[in-house]
């Protein structure tokens, strides 16, 4: 992290946000949650609730109102599962979502997540738009998000992206 000023970020409020801790750091805490007895969907539904709460706060201008509508771009791992829980809860509270999955959930938390987001979506129609893996092409037919967010990979990404994930990313 930089000592440069935050003010030139481009989001409000970046002066306020504490630094993140490593890659590393993130797995240990995971790992001993985990090991504690915490189900990894607590950490998923914890994660992207939490982030969609500092969304609404750092973009409550773009966002809320029904004004504005919200990307999320969900990878196959444990981040993709939180970004199907953040699309869920900004989609809970009136904002537009647009979830892009890259990849087929490979994980079952991340399938429930996912499946928790597509048991929402007909309770709120037009509010949740879905672009699965086999239809990325129809991306380029959307207007631009007012506010795009990567749940492509995360901690555990080793590889550089390729294939569906690299295209978006």
């Amino acid at each position: 992290m930089s000592d440069a000023p935050t003010s030139d970020l481009p989001f409000p409020h970046a002066d306020r946000l504490a630094p993140l801790p490593s890659a590393a750091a993130m797995r240990a805490a995971d790992a001993a949650t985990i090991a504690a007895g915490l189900a990894p969907e607590v950490l998923m539904e914890t994660a992207g609730r939490g982030a969609a709460r500092l969304l609404r706060r750092l973009w409550a201008g773009r966002l809320d109102g029904g004004a504005g509508r919200a990307q999320v771009v969900c990878g196959p791992g444990g981040n993709g599962g939180d970004g199907y829980v953040l699309a869920r809860a900004l989609a809970e509270t009136g904002i537009d979502v647009d979830v892009v999955a890259v990849a087929a959930p490979a994980r079952s938390d991340t399938r429930a997540m996912s499946a928790a987001l597509d048991a929402l979506a007909p309770s709120l129609p037009g509010r949740v738009r879905r672009i699965d893996y086999e239809n990325l092409a129809q991306l380029a037919a959307l207007a631009p998000p007012d506010v795009r967010v990567d749940a492509l990979v995360g901690t555990g990404a080793r590889v550089p992206l390729g294939g569906p994930m690299g295209d978006v990313a």
